[in-house]
């Protein structure tokens, strides 16, 4: 199934939905809440075809600008799993950038770096990255490598773009680092992001035919 074809929500999605958001609503204990949120990300989230699942291949709820408020009110939970929740959410809102992008903003500077994390890909989801530019820029200073990945990708179409790719290049993880598997374990995310620097720097381009290369070394 191509994803042009993916299925509308049905009947019973929507009751759910409905049903999360209103218990968004009233009083809940923490644990409760972060289900809910969950529950409510996997219905905000486009569902593409996968060999690997056995979800329904479905476009995503889109929420209305009073449903994204009641989730953007627990951007400031204490809990910083909660924090976590909303922020994912927030990605999935492209529809209300107004609304969403003062919270991912402050997602960006929050104490969870996981909540940073989040933000970042959700700056990068929502197109965002003119609107939040300085945010991002002072993301690309984060001492967590996969923030500065998503925050420079997320800048690759602004102003910031030649050091933002001069930024993503430098945190391609290390060769020598064993639990990353000499950085090969995650060179094909890199080389996915990198597409949004097109065309590329030549340092990005060089470093692009230096992965084809080892690729066909080591078939």
């Amino acid at each position: 199934m191509l994803a042009r074809e993916l299925l509308d929500p049905n009947d019973e999605d929507r009751a759910r939905h409905a049903q999360l958001i209103a218990g968004l609503r009233g009083p809940g204990e923490i644990r409760k809440l972060q289900c809910r949120l969950q529950k409510l990300e996997r219905l905000w989230r486009e569902v593409q075809p996968s060999y690997r699942s056995r979800m329904r291949t479905r476009r995503g709820i889109v929420p209305t600008a009073d449903e994204v408020a009641c989730v953007a009110r627990f951007a400031t939970h204490p809990a910083s799993e909660v924090r976590r929740c909303v922020i994912k959410l927030m990605g999935h809102a492209r529809t209300h950038l107004e609304l969403v992008a003062p919270v991912v903003a402050a997602g960006l500077a929050d104490s969870d770096v996981v909540v940073q994390l989040h933000a970042a890909e959700a700056a990068l989801e929502l197109g965002a990255g003119a609107r939040l530019e300085a945010e991002l820029s002072a993301a690309l200073d984060s001492p967590t490598w996969r923030v500065r990945w998503y925050a420079a990708v997320a800048l690759a179409g602004t102003a910031q773009r030649e050091r933002a790719a001069e930024v993503l290049l430098a945190s391609f993880p290390a060769r020598g680092n064993p639990m990353l598997a000499g950085g090969l374990l995650f060179a094909g995310c890199w080389e996915r992001l990198v597409r949004a620097f097109t065309p590329p720097t030549p340092a990005i381009a060089a470093r692009l035919a230096e992965l084809g290369a080892s690729r066909g070394a080591n078939p």
